[in-house]
């Protein structure tokens, strides 16, 4: 009984001892990301079911209509990095987060069908992109030493509060999911003021300053497609993703349905996922941070690969935590790394466009895995969504295996203004 209390110590103590190694602004985006995430996923893991619900329609549909976020989530980033790069990351994510709130407010009030489509556009257009902002100055604020330690710092923070979002919803949702919706929309607007208040802007001076940028907002593009290596790790990346996310998207639906799991025992699941990354994330980054970059990644899309696929074979709320665990494993490895891979390959004056461009094709990667999980849930099997997700996760691993052992080769087909950038890990 004891257990608990002294394991939440240690996680906070060694939250503290970060504390002046860091910046206040780092902290101030620890905390708010945080509270983003509780608010978020107090509502958003069971959006699917109150759909299933309320309207009566084909997985296929549902997931469609979850998707639109994610795919407008790719307009409105390819914009955002070439706006962070040249007005600053600040104004964009007071935009993004208060655009949420907003949203969540308009969710708990809408009744039909296309009120809802018309939300989840707008939701898609901005609110990803306090993420981006969030990433683009932690890349800012740290340097190549410390880089992988503070996105799992960060990481820390958004799974604490998916420790908190889901278990708490869950109750609330079996009750009522606009309460949820409304108890959102607040938390969102206080992460609104912590943002305006507290976050300080990182733009360097001499970037915002720059002719190039100023002229050209929507440029730069064509320097990041051209970075061969960087392109080939996002496709690697984005095929993982698409098998992820129906973890999170399609369980719910999957577990009530086909094995009577309700929301709250769901709830649970999500929360075993964020306990495990609140406690585990920084010594496993520990661990894996002096390990060959593509190695470790190629490690954790292989316990995603296993983790995604043994949903197929459970049968039980216990079968699905056990199939959460070994997927959260490849999670704690594989996300810190793939975040300092993506900010050492992007230099200071384009970071805005490479962390955009990474976070519209894991957007559109997020949107097109529940597409794909919900027509083979109707016109295959339930099961087959897992099968399928766990060969994505393979591709991935053998995509990642292929840049370790080319890496010097990959090195080398990097554009020329980028090639000085530190050299891919052996």
């Amino acid at each position: 009984m004891n257990s608990n209390p002294i394991q939440s110590n240690s996680i906070f103590n060694r939250l503290f001892r970060f504390q002046g190694k860091y910046t206040r602004e780092f902290w101030v985006l620890f905390w708010g990301q945080m509270i983003s995430v509780v608010g978020t996923s107090l509502t958003w893991p069971f959006l699917t079911i109150y759909l299933r619900e309320t309207f009566d329609l084909p997985l296929t549909t549902i997931t469609f209509l979850i998707s639109l976020e994610s795919v407008m989530t790719v307009i409105s980033t390819i914009l955002a990095g070439p706006l962070m790069d040249r007005i600053g990351r600040k104004p964009i994510m007071v935009i993004s987060v208060l655009v949420s709130a907003l949203s969540f407010v308009a969710l708990a009030f809408a009744r039909t069908l296309p009120a809802f489509i018309v939300i989840m556009v707008l939701r898609g257009l901005f609110t990803q992109l306090y993420r981006v902002g969030t990433n683009t100055m932690v890349t800012d604020l740290t340097g190549e030493e410390n880089r992988y330690e503070a996105f799992s710092l960060t990481r820390t923070s958004a799974n604490i509060g998916f420790a908190v979002g889901p278990a708490i919803g869950g109750f609330i949702a079996t009750v009522s999911i606009q309460t949820s919706m409304s108890i959102s929309a607040v938390v969102l607007g206080i992460v609104t003021l912590i943002t305006i208040f507290g976050v300080k802007e990182t733009l360097p001076q001499k970037e915002s300053l720059a002719p190039r940028t100023r002229l050209n907002a929507l440029g730069g593009y064509d320097k990041v497609v051209k970075d061969i290596p960087f392109i080939l790790f996002v496709l690697a990346d984005i095929c993982v993703t698409m098998g992820m996310v129906n973890m999170f998207n399609l369980l719910s639906v999957y577990a009530k349905e086909n094995f009577a799991v309700p929301e709250s025992q769901y709830g649970f699941i999500m929360t075993v996922n964020a306990l495990m990354a609140v406690t585990l994330q920084l010594p496993v980054t520990s661990l894996t941070r002096k390990k060959p970059e593509f190695i470790m990644l190629a490690v954790g899309a292989g316990f995603y690969a296993l983790g995604l696929s043994s949903v197929a074979f459970g049968n039980s709320f216990g079968d699905f935590v056990i199939s959460m665990i070994i997927m959260t494993v490849g999670e704690l490895i594989l996300q810190p790394i793939a975040m300092g891979v993506v900010a050492r390959f992007s230099p200071a004056d384009l970071r805005g466009r490479y962390m955009s461009l990474y976070s519209l094709t894991m957007g559109a990667a997020r949107g097109v895995g529940p597409l794909i999980g919900g027509f083979l849930n109707d016109n295959i099997s339930p099961a087959s969504i897992w099968y399928g997700a766990g060969i994505m996760a393979i591709v991935s691993a053998v995509i990642f295996l292929w840049m370790h052992r080319n890496r010097d080769r990959l090195t080398e087909m990097r554009p020329p203004r980028v090639a000085a950038e530190p050299e891919i890990n052996a």
